[in-house]
């Protein structure tokens, strides 16, 4: 037997709430740390006695803080230069791209679950044309940077090298 998770935001809670909104108004403080039991206040005046009986445990999330939110998107972009290492394609990104990208590919009631479809629509589809139609078709190198507010890829020119020799 597999015990479901079930995962609510304080906003889904705040929005299915009987009454009025003004009285309840500590879950307004939930993303200030409120303690575990203001949350399960919440619940209880969200949920039936029957329904809460039967969670094994109510675990309080934070949000991510920007540290996290770098992380993983090294945690894609590595996944990505691993991807673009088999085309022979080496890939510089820049630390505004990287806050960019946490930015945009970071949403407080998602988490990062956007992150793939920013990567995905921002640098991939560029790429994908670049490596079959254009200048990546034989290997290359490609800088990611932020230019007038969104991401830039720029594909640089790679030497030719004989086997055995090194690019700088």
């Amino acid at each position: 037997w597999v015990a479901p998770i079930l995962s609510f935001t304080a906003e889904e809670i705040w929005e299915n709430l009987p009454g009025e909104r003004g009285e309840s108004v500590f879950l307004a403080q939930w993303y200030q740390g409120l303690s575990s039991l203001d949350a399960g206040e919440a619940i209880k005046k969200t949920f039936t006695p029957e329904f809460r009986n039967r969670l094994d445990a109510i675990i309080q999330f934070k949000a991510l803080d920007t540290n996290v939110i770098l992380n993983v998107v090294d945690k894609f972009l590595i996944e990505l230069e691993s991807q673009l290492e088999v085309k022979k394609v080496s890939m510089t990104i820049s630390d505004a791209a990287r806050r960019w990208l946490a930015e945009k590919g970071y949403d407080p009631k998602m988490g990062a679950r956007p992150m793939a479809r920013v990567i995905q629509d921002e640098i991939k589809q560029v790429l994908a044309d670049e490596l079959l139609f254009g200048k990546l078709t034989g290997g290359g190198r490609v800088k990611i940077d932020v230019k007038d507010g969104s991401l830039h890829c720029q594909v640089l020119k790679t030497s030719k090298r004989k086997e055995g020799a090194s690019v700088d």
